[in-house]
Order: C-alpha cells, then structure tokens, then sequence
C-alpha cells in the first residue's frame, strides 16, 4: 500500500513538472521586423513594425520600440502600438545615412520579458548611384540581428545545463516505472499458486 502511494505521488509530480516545463519555453520570439535587420535601405520607412511568434501582453508602458540614428537621437515619434502579436512605432522622416539602432522591449503572453535589439542600414539615392567604391560590411555586420532574451536558458550553457528539466523528467518517469514494476512483481510472488 505505501508502495502505491510513492507511485501516485511521484506520478503526480511528474505530471506537474511536464505541465511546468513547457510553460517555461513558451516566450515570444520575433518572426519577422520591418525594416529588416541588417538590411541596406535607400528610404526611411514611416514606421518601424516588429512581428512575433504570439500574443503579446498590453501592459501600457511594458511594451517599448525605440530607434536611434546613427549620432544616437531618438527618431520614433508617438506611443508605441500594440496589435496583438504586432508592435509598432511611428519613424520621423530623417536622412542621415548610416547604421540605425532598433530597441524593443515587449511582454510575452507567459508573463516574461523579451528584449533585443538590431540594426539596419540607410543609404542616401545619391550614395547608392555614386560610382565611388562602397565599403564591405565585415561578417559581424551581415550577421542574423542578435535578440537578447531574458529569462530563458541559452545554448552557450552547455547539454546538461541546457537539457536540465528534459534529464529530470526522464529520472522521475524511469523511478515511476521502477517503483511501478517493483510492486507488480512483489504482488505476483504473493499469490498462491
């Protein structure tokens, strides 16, 4: 009887630490920016609109997109708006060519908070018909833009770190089926033959 009672209680456990483990993975990611990171544009959109993979929270002021032209100014303009799984913000109409900083700071529907930034590139038309030779942006520059998350185990942390709940869930679901088959077989010794 106790052994049955282990049982439950470990198999209830297991249960709560499934049902746990994937609500912890279920942050937001973006799918898709305009513009673009790391794209080379010739005109400043009007406005700058970032795309994730869920729902976000509208938390008023929780959900933020700033983007800084290439001396650092701020060149969003009004409240930022949130759709959804949209969030967007309004762009003023600069020209200053160069590298374009874009800051987000949203809520995901689990409650976490996923923030980032990238980059992208504004090239004025009489820059891009000069028949001067244009620079190549190194490896770093052409990179996939770099989201930063909170909150969430990265993969630099190694396997086991990485795998952490995934090793402790399988330990429990093997001790279940041990303690499980342990009993069943006591129970067979048991009966008279």
């Amino acid at each position: 009887m106790k052994i049955k009672r282990v049982s439950i209680g470990l198999l209830a456990l297991l249960l709560f630490s499934i049902f746990n483990s994937y609500s912890s993975y279920a942050h937001s990611s973006m799918i898709e920016q305009i513009p673009k990171g790391n794209a080379t544009i010739t005109e400043m959109p009007q406005e700058v609109k970032l795309i994730f993979d869920e729902e976000l929270l509208d938390l008023g002021s929780g959900n933020s997109v700033i983007v800084r032209n290439p001396d650092g100014k701020e060149v969003t303009t009004g409240a930022t708006k949130l759709l959804s799984s949209n969030i967007s913000r309004d762009l003023t109409a600069s020209t200053m060519p160069g590298k374009y900083s874009v800051s987000y700071r949203v809520v995901s529907a689990d409650g976490h908070v996923v923030e980032g930034t990238y980059q992208f590139i504004l090239k004025t038309k009489s820059e891009s018909k000069s028949s001067t030779p244009v620079a190549v942006p190194s490896e770093s520059e052409t990179a996939l833009p770099k989201v930063i998350r909170t909150n969430h185990v990265k993969n630099t942390e190694g396997f086991f770190l990485h795998h952490r709940d995934h090793i402790i869930l399988g330990t429990l679901a093997l001790l279940v089926i041990g303690i499980w088959a342990y009993a069943s077989r006591r129970k067979w010794r048991e009966l008279p033959d």
